[in-house]
């Protein structure tokens, strides 16, 4: 008897919850003893209409496994497929050649075998896939069969570990999986152009076997199911946002470090220049101290020594005196040292006076020292000297020392050469200034060795300076002393030359 539950709250009867008392069973058609006895069908015939098929009763099929994972299975035969629900797990693979024994189910989305017993019969090559367009992506009749699709790769990613590719063709969108134990598909690049081989599987709310899909998926068994038809370019707009957004940053970090640099590099440059300038003041000071120092020694040296001689020769002048020609020479000698004293005091307020510190200047100075020299003089001095020198500016003490070399040249042609000519050369060549004095006397027996403490003073004198000087005897006689002292920088440019 059947009896069914009525709920007294809500005043329904529950027909689907049918409970059988006092029941009996009677075998009438006894268990196989061998399930493979079972009656053998196609997946084909199965979508057909039988009236002996019933879902308490178990059918054969036999085809070639085209996908296997654990609790589910793919087997294809004449080109239909049908997914198989092993009763037990068994090490199956893709390619072998099997008998499946199960109860069949053609009322969800896909024709299934459920609690199949599975025997392996032998092993092949899988099928060829069928190749799929645009057009017949989610024709009917693909369900678990291996079909073949191209398609762009848009993405990648991992499901229960399981690598997945997200593919595009034409419309569709579709994801392509790939076995747990395969992760050899990271080498792939989005946008890159892929066939993919595997088994199709259709997805959709109301889906019959054998009926046209709405969505599908790809299960595929390898990487080598995938071949690559067109790499996509390396240089992609992600990448390029990063690489731009990687430069931005490296941009906006030298920027920051500049600023920083620059900022110390000022710090240091005010530092230096304060100690520049520190230093220019203390070596202007020591200059200050040298000048005076040389001030004061040509004071001692020339006015003291003068004086001191116009003192002795005063007061020899105050004694009585009978003869009047001594008194005479007395005055004259008187007269000239102070003669003396004022062409030393000339020379030194010169030295000094900044007025006076231009190379063109110094040039106006030698040459109206040189001709007053030798005016009472029976030596005849001719000039070859420019028109006009560069703008350079000479310091005291040079043009102090170059005077005194000077001096010391024209003293030993008055007192040694024993000439009567004496040409006195200026002029600027390559920056270095050239004063030569060229006399027609004697000349040097033995060479500059045996020219006595003057020629060497001389050589001293321009070394301290930067400078040179050098006396020469030529074959022909007479005495050629060169001084060459170099000019700054302004007197790159020679000056004009003129007798």
């Amino acid at each position: 008897m059947l009896f069914a539950d009525y709920w007294t709250n809500s005043r329904e009867v529950r027909v689907g919850d049918v409970r059988v008392r006092n029941s009996s069973i009677t075998v009438d058609v006894p268990a196989p003893t061998d399930p493979f006895d079972a009656v053998v069908k196609t997946p084909s015939e199965l979508l057909q209409f039988d009236t002996q098929a019933t879902a308490f009763r178990r059918v054969k099929v036999r085809g070639q496994i085209i996908h296997s994972e654990p609790g589910r299975v793919f087997l294809v035969e004449d080109g239909a497929g049908i997914r198989l629900l092993p009763a037990e797990r068994e090490p199956l693979h893709a390619g072998d050649l099997v008998e499946a024994v199960g109860y069949p189910d053609i009322s969800g989305t896909a024709l299934l075998l459920r609690e199949a017993i599975i025997r392996k019969s032998g092993t092949e090559l899988l099928p060829a896939p069928k190749v799929l367009g645009e057009t017949n992506l989610t024709a009917e009749g693909l369900d678990s069969t291996r079909v073949r699709v191209e398609g762009k790769l848009l993405g990648q990613h991992v499901e229960q570990g399981a690598p997945v590719l997200e593919m595009q063709s034409g419309s569709h969108l579709y994801l392509a999986r790939f076995p747990r134990a395969e992760t050899r598909q990271s080498s792939l690049r989005e946008g890159s152009t892929l066939a993919l081989a595997g088994v199709y599987v259709g997805h959709g709310r109301n889906q019959q076997p054998g009926t046209e899909a709405e969505a599908f998926e790809l299960l595929l068994n390898s990487i080598g199911d995938v071949t690559v038809l067109s790499q996509a370019p390396w240089w992609t707009l992600q990448r390029m946002l990063i690489i731009v957004g990687l430069l931005m940053a490296g941009l906006t970090v030298a920027l920051i470090w500049i600023t920083q640099l620059r900022r110390v590099v000022e710090q240091r440059t005010a530092q230096l220049q304060r100690e520049t300038r520190e230093r220019e003041r203390v070596e202007r000071q020591h200059a200050l101290e040298a000048e005076r120092s040389r001030i004061a020694r040509d004071l001692h040296d020339d006015l003291g020594s003068s004086l001191t001689e116009i003192n002795a020769l005063a007061s020899t002048g105050q004694r009585p005196q009978s003869d009047i020609a001594s008194q005479t020479n007395l005055f004259h000698a008187i007269a000239g040292k102070a003669r003396s004293l004022i062409a030393a005091l000339d020379v030194i307020v010169w030295a000094v006076d900044p007025e006076d510190n231009l190379l063109q200047s110094l040039a106006d100075y030698l040459a109206g020292y040189a001709e007053e020299f030798f005016a009472n003089t029976n030596i005849a001095c001719r000039f070859k000297i420019p028109v006009s020198f560069p703008l350079v500016t000479l310091e005291g003490r040079v043009r102090h020392d170059l005077l005194m070399t000077v001096k010391e040249a024209l003293n030993n042609v008055v007192r040694h050469a024993e000439a009567t000519e004496v040409e006195f050369r200026m002029a600027v060549t390559d920056g270095i200034l050239e004063i030569e004095i060229v006399d027609n006397g004697k000349g040097l027996k033995g060479g500059t060795e045996k020219g006595g403490h003057g020629l060497k003073n001389l050589s001293a004198r321009l070394l301290m300076l930067g400078g040179s000087c050098t006396v020469e005897s030529p074959t022909a006689g007479g005495t050629v002393v060169t001084i060459r002292l170099p000019l700054p920088a302004a007197a790159s440019k020679p000056a004009v030359g003129a007798n």
